[in-house]
């Protein structure tokens, strides 16, 4: 199962899955810390994907339902350090429409 590490800095609050987010187990340690941040009221997410080696369908729809969650509540998502096969997923499905990327 994936794990996430999550970390405070300022206002954002960064997490960094260390494995796969392809499976539902994997996405469900995901939202179960998205829950979290939530509850605390950590509305500005930053996902550094490095230790991500790919994703699927079920990631896309996974993340761009918690940037819909982020948005409602004045918040945002940005995704950072994704690897080319990621970012090239991400341009042929136009995920990057939805979703903030930063180097």
């Amino acid at each position: 199962m994936t794990e996430i590490s999550r970390t405070s800095i300022g206002v954002m609050t960064y997490l960094t899955p260390s494995g796969s987010l392809g499976e539902a187990k994997d996405l469900t340690a995901l939202e179960k810390t998205v829950a979290e941040c939530l509850e605390a009221h950590e509305i500005n997410l930053i996902l550094d994907l490095a230790d991500v080696p790919s994703i699927n369908g079920i990631t896309l729809e996974a993340l761009l339902d918690i940037q819909d969650k982020l948005a409602r509540l004045g918040g945002s998502l940005k995704i950072v350090n994704t690897n080319q096969l990621t970012r090239d997923i991400f341009t042929l499905t136009g995920f990057g429409e939805h979703v903030s990327f930063m180097d």
